[in-house]
């Protein structure tokens, strides 16, 4: 396969510009000379190929779409027909399995921890990753019914857009429903228009207009910590995300009160981009996030949450002030990203999450956080039942409008799917807590759903009569 990188559009070396339209169709000077006699450019052209010839050579590959995440990790995506199985140079055993994906996803890698992980599952014809101002993650498709994917933290999501087909249902069997894609209201019959939006006056004047200013100094790295201090609060998100990743690589001390200053402010920036370098900085302690949990932008709360749990575990105390903000939090996406979160947490902590935000009337069709719930428990069933079925000895938990309508059929099915002896013990216990018909109605129903071509009769009651 030959990739042309075509650096110098609309200014191919050799020839001058003299006017263009509105639409950027333009006219030059000259016709440039052909080669050998051409003025050489800087566009790149690769080949690769497929040399030992066992078909491993795909687009859409897992070293696609890399950027730098707001975190410190490096991000990126890979396609809908690409498997990829990532080992660590240096780290892993020579015939270590690693980690084994089939189809699209997007992954991340901390480069000093030397930490490789699935970030989401699913998606489309992954590609073009990048990160939001506010640090939400995005990918685009060539597919015409969909803008693209806004990626969850450990969210499952259909493949493809549609009915999984040839690119195969979710790596979970029981995730039983997956995140949706972000619709368009104006489908185009193949392939959508990948753009890259540079925001305020990081554009250059030539495509801004003649009458405004052209951005000076975009050599950060050359700024001291005061400057790069002052850029966490820039109109552009790429100076303020920029600074962030260069104090974090000075890792200045001197930063500090100054970044705790910006984070004291109330607007979204620069608190969230003082969050991300102290973050980043190794500054981030339990006493800053307690305060972070209560801050006036939705944001700095998610992404407080978001940064402390990504150590799989949150100490005590926070894990109490994250349980009681679960229940009174106003914002469905810092709720999102609570439990986005707790399916990364021991049962212990994640759990207590799960049912706060159950109890809760305001998320009952939102088009996330019901399944994220779900992947919360289903996560913790092969390993942690007897905590899962704690939580339906609570006469308030059944009561629950979300319980009954997204988690209790879910249960019941994955414990009948599994099919061994204990998870259809579980089953008959879960129909003897039911406080309702209709409660045992609905557990019947998820019952049912666990054997599609099968008769419904006999296996529960085996095992409640056993």
């Amino acid at each position: 396969m030959w990739v042309a990188q075509y650096r110098q559009y609309p200014y191919p070396a050799g020839v001058t510009m003299i006017s263009r339209d509105k639409y950027y169709r333009s006219k030059y000077d000259r016709v440039p000379a052909p080669p050998p006699n051409h003025v050489p450019g800087a566009d790149v052209i690769s080949v690769h190929e497929d040399r030992d010839g066992d078909g491993r050579y795909e687009i859409h590959s897992v070293a696609n779409g890399l950027t730098w995440g707001p975190d410190g990790w490096f991000y990126g995506a890979q396609g809908s027909t690409t498997t990829s199985r990532v080992t660590r140079p240096g780290v892993d055993a020579i015939h270590a399995p690693g980690v084994y994906a089939e189809g699209c996803m997007s992954w991340r890698y901390h480069p000093e921890r030397k930490l490789y992980e699935i970030c989401t599952d699913g998606s489309g014809n992954t590609f073009g990753l990048s990160f939001d101002a506010e640090g939400r993650l995005f990918t685009e498709h060539n597919g015409g019914v969909t803008r693209g994917w806004h990626h969850i933290q450990e969210g499952l999501f259909l493949k493809q857009g549609k009915d999984p087909g040839k690119f195969g249902p979710s790596q979970n069997p029981f995730a039983f429903g997956e995140l949706p894609m972000m619709h368009s209201t104006h489908p185009v019959p193949r392939f959508s228009h990948m753009t890259i939006l540079g925001e305020g006056t990081a554009l250059p004047d030539r495509l801004r207009g003649k009458d405004l200013p052209l951005e000076r100094g975009v050599d950060l790295a050359k700024k001291s910590t005061p400057e790069l201090i002052q850029l966490l609060a820039h109109a552009n998100p790429w100076h303020r995300q920029t600074a962030v990743r260069l104090l974090s690589e000075r890792h200045d001390a001197l930063a500090l009160p100054r970044l705790l200053d910006e984070l004291d402010k109330s607007g979204t920036h620069p608190a969230l981009e003082a969050l991300w370098a102290l973050h980043q900085m190794g500054w981030l302690d339990d006493a800053r996030a307690a305060k972070t949990l209560t801050h006036p932008a939705v944001m700095v709360r998610a992404w407080t949450i978001r940064l402390r749990g990504d150590e799989r575990k949150l100490s005590a105390s926070l894990a109490a002030l994250v349980t009681a903000r679960a229940a009174v939090e106003p914002d469905a996406e810092v709720r999102c990203q609570i439990l986005s979160t707790a399916r990364r947490l021991p049962a212990a902590q994640a759990l207590p999450l799960v049912r706060a935000i159950a109890l809760r009337t305001n998320d009952i069709a939102d088009a996330f956080i019901p399944l994220m719930a779900w992947f919360v428990i289903e996560s913790q069933c092969a390993s942690q039942r007897e905590a899962v079925m704690a939580l339906f000895d609570d006469a308030q938990f059944w009561r629950a409008p979300f319980v009954r309508q997204h988690l209790e059929s879910r249960l019941m099915r994955r414990l009948a799917a599994s099919g061994t002896r204990q998870e259809l013990m579980a089953c008959a216990l879960l129909l003897a807590k039911a406080p309702t018909d209709e409660d045992r109605q609905v557990l019947m129903l998820g019952f049912e759903e666990a054997f599609p071509r099968r008769p419904t009769h006999g296996p529960c009651e085996r095992a409640s009569a056993n």
